[in-house]
């Protein structure tokens, strides 16, 4: 990782990076994402500490960005993850061990993806 990157600590400070390396500004990232201005900004400083799943894609795909790097800092910032015949199994065995509403909100996710 680069010494740039590493100051990067918090999901407010990674978005902020990807917006300002686009030459996005709050609104016009808002607009492109379809939330409001104060919630860039809110997510940038920390007072909402995480985006709505459905959210963090629409970012990662305005900023062309590596969701799970948005979130959790790990892998490159620009490199999409690549899934595998493993991945799936994996999947659905993380799907089966979560509790009904939190089946209900990824399932919500893919079906949004679907679209």
């Amino acid at each position: 990782m680069t010494k740039a990157l590493l100051g990067l600590i918090s999901v407010g400070d990674r978005i902020q990076w990807l917006r300002k390396k686009k030459g996005l500004s709050q609104v016009q990232l808002a607009k492109a994402v379809g939330i409001s201005g104060p919630s860039v900004s809110n997510l940038e400083t920390g007072v909402s500490k995480m985006p709505a799943s459905t959210t963090l894609l629409k970012l990662a795909a305005v900023l062309e960005a590596n969701p799970d790097w948005i979130i959790s800092g790990r892998g490159d910032p620009y490199e999409w993850p690549t899934f595998t015949e493993g991945d799936e199994a994996e999947l659905i065995g993380v799907f089966k061990s979560l509790g009904n509403e939190q089946k209900a909100m990824m399932l919500a996710v893919a079906k949004s993806l679907k679209q």
